[in-house]
């Protein structure tokens, strides 16, 4: 009897719970619907927090943009920022076909370094640099800058200067099939002796009294002058190349930006490339305005390697005292002799300078007429 009544409570309780269970069930699935129908109420008659939206079928009708309603992909976007604030020709540069083409395989990376010269220990990121050896072959391997300036601190004797020299020359050839832009900083220097052991850049300060002559000296040593400058001491009234002296990397962005022909010389190259190259990934500097300052780098080292052709190199390591094949008699007159042996005044020394700088400019100009008419009668044939 005890256990019947047992059983009886026991199916009780049960059905309790199932009761219970059933009753939640049921209240889970309200909520639930209540929550739609709301959802939906919201969706056709907007929230009660505001002004009520009423649905409505659309009207054919034509609505007046402006392009700040237009969102732009973010690759167009990109490409926006690389051409926003240019006007006219500002990056023009009508370069010829082989450095356009040289142009073409670069990465921006290495249009980067192209347009900066450094200094072996920055490069390489030691205290002296003396030989070209494994490392500096992996530095200039990473960083192919489009030249390097070197010290007295350099060279431990000539003949080991040379050969330093003439690696680094093979390396440059080797990688990019031009000439490196090799430049010296110290005093009482001939641009002839220089030239001799394969320096080809001559650094000038434009406010040097003897500025014309030594732009003189350095043309007939078959260099390229450069003057060296702050970048808000350039002269764009005057002709010729520039090289500025850059501390701040915010000054060569700038230029960049400008559309400056410039080369740009730093004591911390790697401060300088990472700031070009990122503005260059941003767009801070447009495509344009990089290709331009790469192309300019990349025409002053193809008159270098026409200036100084590889057969040119190997000549110049023949020290000058050396003996040299006689371009005339050797019996002169003593005429001659008597006008060898009188001091060479200043003025006659600037007036041949600048005889020898109207030379090379008067055989540039030449060239460069030629490349036209040669351009102009391909275009016809075309």
């Amino acid at each position: 009897m005890k256990k019947s009544r047992n059983t009886k409570r026991s199916k009780k309780r049960r059905k309790i719970r199932i009761s219970a269970v059933t009753v939640w069930l049921g209240l889970e699935a309200v909520a639930l619907a209540a929550a739609l129908v709301t959802a939906g109420i919201h969706a056709v008659y907007g929230d009660s927090s505001g002004q009520v939206k009423y649905y409505s079928v659309p009207e054919e009708t034509v609505e007046e943009m402006s392009i700040g309603d237009i969102e732009l992909p973010v690759d167009l976007m990109e490409e926006n920022s690389q051409t926003e604030g240019i006007t006219g020709d500002l990056y023009s540069a009508d370069y010829p076909e082989e450095i356009t083409k040289i142009l073409e395989g670069l990465s921006p990376e290495q249009k980067v370094d192209m347009m900066i010269i450094a200094t072996p220990e920055d490069l390489c990121n030691t205290a002296r640099v003396t030989i070209a050896g494994d490392i500096f072959k992996e530095a200039y391997g990473s960083h192919p800058v489009t030249g390097l300036v070197f010290s007295q601190n350099n060279f431990t004797s000539r003949d080991a200067g040379m050969t330093m020299l003439s690696t680094l020359r093979a390396w440059s050839r080797d990688k990019t099939g031009m000439n490196l832009l090799i430049g010296y900083r110290g005093e009482n220097t001939k641009e002839a002796d220089l030239s001799d052991i394969g320096i080809n850049l001559c650094l000038v300060d434009p406010d040097s009294a003897d500025t014309d002559a030594r732009i003189g000296e350095a043309v007939s040593a078959n260099m390229i002058p450069a003057y060296i400058v702050p970048y808000e001491k350039v002269d764009r009234d005057t002709e010729g190349l520039y090289i500025v002296k850059i501390n701040d990397p915010e000054e060569a962005i700038a230029s960049i930006r400008e559309g400056n022909d410039l080369l740009y010389m730093t004591d911390d190259h790697g401060a300088l490339y990472d700031a070009l190259l990122k503005s260059a990934n941003d767009g801070t500097i447009p495509r344009a305005a990089l290709d331009k300052a790469a192309g300019f780098a990349i025409s002053v080292r193809k008159m270098l390697t026409d200036m100084r052709p590889e057969e040119f190199e190997k000549q110049v390591s023949v020290p000058r005292t050396a003996s040299r094949p006689a371009s005339r008699p050797a019996a002169r007159s003593r005429e001659e002799q008597q006008q060898q042996q009188q001091p060479v005044t200043p003025e006659q020394q600037a007036e041949q300078a600048q005889k020898e700088v109207q030379k090379q400019m008067e055989t540039m100009i030449k060239e460069a007429q030629k490349q036209v008419e040669e351009a102009q009668k391909a275009q016809q044939n075309q």
